[in-house]
């Protein structure tokens, strides 16, 4: 894309402020304006200034400009997003898994998940294509394993908790 919050950032569907460019060699997205930017409060991309509402933030009502805060309640529990987006300006970063002494890996090959965590909106993690939890998101797997009602962990497919019994 040229111009705007997401300069350079390349990305195949249209969102609101930009338009085709039908001239460009390669398709491109450019900033034509007349959307209000929206400044984000909190989370992955707190001070940023976008067009649209990234998944996790709500628009906050009666503030002068519009404005979002970070909630984070759009995003499901143990379910895998694409960093990329959930946090749209991350570029690179580390597999949670692989530690911080591992190498950064670039955006499209990671993931993240929202942990459930007691008295939180969630733990999240991120992680490489070879460190992904094995779970029920997996397209050759038709169990479904339920959270447990007093721990929020994932039970076995008997039913009963590993923790609670």
């Amino acid at each position: 894309m040229v111009g705007g919050p997401f300069e350079g950032v390349p990305l195949n569907t249209e969102i609101p402020g930009y338009e085709v460019d039908e001239e460009a060699a390669t398709p491109t997205l450019r900033w034509v304006g007349g959307v209000p930017l929206r400044q984000l409060r909190g989370g992955p991309l707190d001070g940023a200034r976008l067009p649209m509402l990234p998944a996790g933030y709500e628009e906050v009502p009666g503030s002068a400009t519009p404005t979002a805060e970070w909630t984070g309640a759009e995003l499901l529990f143990e379910r895998p997003y694409r960093l990329k987006h959930v946090w749209p300006g991350t570029t690179v970063t580390y597999c949670s898994a692989c530690g911080i002494l591992s190498k950064e890996r670039e955006a499209d090959e990671l993931w993240v998940i929202v942990h459930r965590r007691t008295g939180t909106r969630g733990h999240f993690r991120v992680y490489c294509k070879s460190h992904l939890p094995q779970q029920e998101w997996q397209a050759e797997k038709q169990e479904v394993r339920q959270p447990c009602p007093v721990c929020a962990t994932l039970m076995p497919l008997s039913g009963v908790c590993d923790y609670c019994g």
